[in-house]
């Protein structure tokens, strides 16, 4: 259990309104395709140059470079994903595919919108309503919701055997 690493991601900021495309698409993804394919990026200090030229930022939570980072170099074939919106677990599942660009129309989420920062998922666990972490664990909800940003890996050991515990996967 100490040797799991486990990501929270909002499939759209801040409503998961992309959550349908993700589960058809089997991709945890991020936006800021203006900063091009990062696969190529060597150190945070060159990608936190490129976002701030840019002018990225995101929501309330971390940096844009840093989260940015994380999805790029830290995520990683079988690590968890668990996908969640307000306060709600909505899905989870393994990494399949490590970080890719992808800014073709061909994926493209229902508003137009595309996320070409992506990793393969297989999102084994699926909740239709939402599996709600505030009735069950205050400690699951602040790991997940808090930074309150896109991407963050969840590092409270009690909380991970929780979340994991709850989506049974």
């Amino acid at each position: 259990m100490t040797d799991l690493k486990l990501w929270k991601i909002t499939p759209g900021w801040p409503r998961g309104e992309h959550w349908p495309e993700f589960l058809k698409q089997k991709v945890a993804a991020m936006p800021y395709g203006e900063v091009g394919d990062l696969s190529v990026i060597s150190a945070l200090a060159e990608l936190e140059k490129m976002c701030a030229k840019a002018r990225l930022s995101i929501g309330a939570g971390r940096s844009a470079s840093a989260q940015l980072w994380e999805l790029v170099r830290e995520v990683k074939m079988g690590h968890m994903v668990v996908a969640s919106k307000a306060g709600l677990i909505l899905g989870a599942g393994r990494v399949t595919r490590e970080y890719y660009f992808d800014s073709s129309s061909v994926n493209a989420f229902q508003d137009n919108s595309v996320l070409p920062h992506r990793v393969g998922v297989d999102w084994a666990k699926k909740f239709v309503a939402g599996l709600n972490t505030r009735s069950v664990d205050q400690r699951v909800f602040r790991s997940l919701f808090f930074p309150q940003d896109i991407l963050h890996e969840v590092v409270d050991r009690e909380a991970k055997q929780k979340i994991v515990e709850l989506i049974a996967l």
